[in-house]
């Protein structure tokens, strides 16, 4: 798995990520994050990043523990710390990163600033984009008596 990609940069495969800051209601962002088929946002404190806030966050500790949300900001459930990768690191540091903490998501930080995240989910989407289009490719490049035969 990953063998077309590892040895490219986190930049290549990173994607876009969604920030809120500490003070936004609990239930807002649930309710965002399940519309936007979100699986997690980057939590900022004014400008700095503090956690990431995951769906298994909001289960584990709003629908397990039988909270309601309305009455919760974000900053009170927050259980999982900013992991952080360089976008010119290659993928194969982020997957160790994310095997370490046993987090499926990093986000992507160069000189403090927040410039996306990589997810298992974006590498296993890359990897598959780079398959389809080496075999259109090799399609296209095949010689004519090939397509024929």
């Amino acid at each position: 798995m990953f063998s077309g990609v590892i040895n490219m940069k986190v930049r290549e495969a990173m994607i876009d990520v969604r920030t809120v800051q500490a003070d936004t209601p609990v239930n807002e962002i649930a309710r965002e994050m399940a519309e936007k088929e979100l699986h997690s946002v980057v939590v900022l404190d004014k400008k700095r990043p503090i956690g990431l806030l995951t769906e298994q966050d909001l289960v584990r500790e709003i629908v397990a523990e039988n909270l309601h949300s309305a009455d919760m900001q974000v900053r009170d459930i927050l259980m999982t710390e900013i992991v952080s990768v360089d976008p010119d690191d290659y993928i194969s540091e982020a997957t160790e990163l994310m095997s370490e903490h046993q987090t499926s998501a990093l986000v992507v930080m160069e000189h403090k600033k927040i410039l996306g995240k990589i997810t298992m989910k974006s590498i296993i989407q890359h990897e598959e984009m780079l398959a389809h289009k080496s075999s259109y490719t090799s399609r296209i490049t095949a010689p004519i008596h090939d397509l024929y035969s």
